[in-house]
């Protein structure tokens, strides 16, 4: 049984047909999927033996390697022309736009992302094509992650938006405000053991954004 992040993860796969999953490890995410006919057909992805192979022990364990097949691959390399949804959960947001930066992918509709971090990077491919149509926070053992769904198309969002998901701004979900608070404690502290004013610089410019958010919450 998938725990919330990735079972969350996988509500969006709905609609689709053939899931390309990246960094798959043991391949949980698209036997489940498979098993709640979400999708038909998959590819369990990751670029380590290790893993790949216990994907594989997985998805024959589970009588589904008729549907479920193991790729050795780092990203999109090995992509196919039926794959018509992409997740990739539980890596880091520069990898993740450097992954889909300048790609094509034309039959691809949806990316399913999870990030541990630099979301503000993943939302950079909403420069290249693709909108957000969703985010939102799930926590799981007392941790909290950020998901962000897209879609091919366009929009415009504000420099705010960009840093901090223009759904999130919208929904002000309870575990999003603790996310940015608990940052915000961690950039205090942090800032007052930085011995030297021009190092802190990126960080305060960070925490007034965060405070400015937070402020507007409470007050609106």
């Amino acid at each position: 049984m998938l725990k919330n992040r990735l079972s969350t993860c996988m509500t969006y796969l709905k609609g689709h047909h053939v899931l390309y999953d990246i960094g798959t490890d043991h391949a949980y995410l698209p036997i489940a999927a498979v098993k709640a006919n979400l999708i038909n057909k998959a590819y369990a992805v990751d670029n380590k033996i290790g893993p790949l192979k216990r994907a594989a022990y997985n998805i024959k364990l589970n009588d589904l390697d008729h549907v479920i097949t193991p790729v050795l691959s780092s990203g999109i390399e090995a992509l196919t022309e039926d794959v018509d949804v992409i997740l990739m959960a539980g890596l880091g947001g520069n990898l993740m736009y450097n992954v889909f930066h300048d790609q094509s992918i034309k039959n691809v509709k949806r990316l399913v992302l999870q990030p541990n971090n630099h979301h503000e990077s993943v939302r950079k491919l909403t420069l290249e094509g693709y909108k957000i149509i969703d985010e939102t926070v799930v926590t799981e053992e007392g941790i909290h992650y950020i998901i962000i769904v897209l879609e091919k198309g366009t929009a415009n969002y504000s420099e705010k938006e960009m840093l901090f998901g223009p759904y999130l701004l919208k929904k002000k979900e309870a575990a999003y405000k603790e996310l940015l608070t608990n940052e915000q404690n961690y950039l205090k502290t942090l800032i007052d053991m930085i011995p030297h004013e021009q190092a802190k610089k990126r960080h305060i410019k960070r925490l007034k954004s965060i405070e400015e958010v937070l402020y507007e919450w409470r007050n609106n």
